[in-house]
């Protein structure tokens, strides 16, 4: 799959739920799975967990999505809670967990094939994960499936301050942010995939200053990444 800008930032953008959900499947369009689900999930001190879900399932599948029992012994359930990688799951995994009777449920709904990645944004409080699922098998070049992963990280590194908004608005930190012209130059750069190099050409500034604006810029967003300040810059208005 090619990065597909518009659709980025239409999920970032997006201004309701059902707005955030219709660009949600564009995208998983173009990872090239029709099934997608993105959880959001917050456990404040003393407060159980407060979790929401924005998918697409087949509906005759959805009484099955509401058995925890069944959900216990997911392998897929399991790694998002443990792992920060990207995953991908098969019969294979499902046998060798001790649950391909999981496998074998759900395969005819379309659930045969699919690849996660969860971002912990406060581990043990916050995370916001996604996950995509197909009939077809993953690629068998191995570059290939790393792109596949490289991609759906940086789509959920890209698109979980929006989901926070939208989906647990009373529970996000609200605070002012604020970002100097030179930082905010930057980003604006750093947006369009220029590089530091590429960005001090065209500032008149050395690599080491753009690098030096970009970690500050990226620190006061409160991201961990440059991908996720970008798209935090956006939804913000900051650029």
């Amino acid at each position: 799959m090619t990065f597909n800008y518009q659709r980025h930032h239409d999920l970032v953008a997006a201004e309701d739920i059902a707005a955030f959900r219709k660009a949600l499947l564009q995208v998983a369009e173009d990872f090239g799975f029709p099934l997608v689900n993105l959880i959001v999930v917050n456990i404040g001190p003393g407060r159980k967990s407060q979790v929401r879900v924005v998918r697409n399932d087949p509906l005759a599948w959805v009484p099955y999505v509401r058995n925890a029992a069944a959900s216990a012994r997911d392998p897929c359930v399991q790694l998002v809670r443990s792992t920060d990688r990207p995953f991908a799951y098969d019969q294979d995994l499902y046998v060798s967990s001790g649950a391909g009777d999981l496998w074998e449920q759900q395969a005819p709904f379309g659930f045969k094939t699919g690849i996660g990645a969860v971002l912990h944004s406060k581990p043990g409080r916050r995370f916001c994960a996604i996950g995509m699922d197909r009939n077809e098998p993953l690629p068998g070049n191995h570059a290939e499936r790393m792109r596949l992963f490289a991609s759906l990280q940086l789509l959920v590194a890209f698109v979980q301050d929006a989901a926070y908004r939208l989906l647990l608005p009373d529970q996000i930190d609200r605070q002012v942010i604020d970002l100097s012209a030179r930082e905010r130059d930057v980003l604006a750069w750093a947006s369009q995939g220029k590089s530091a190099w590429e960005t001090g050409m065209l500032l008149a500034m050395s690599e080491h200053a753009v690098s030096r604006h970009l970690t500050r810029a990226v620190k006061r967003l409160g991201c961990a990444s440059k991908a996720q300040a970008v798209a935090k810059a956006f939804e913000t208005g900051l650029l």
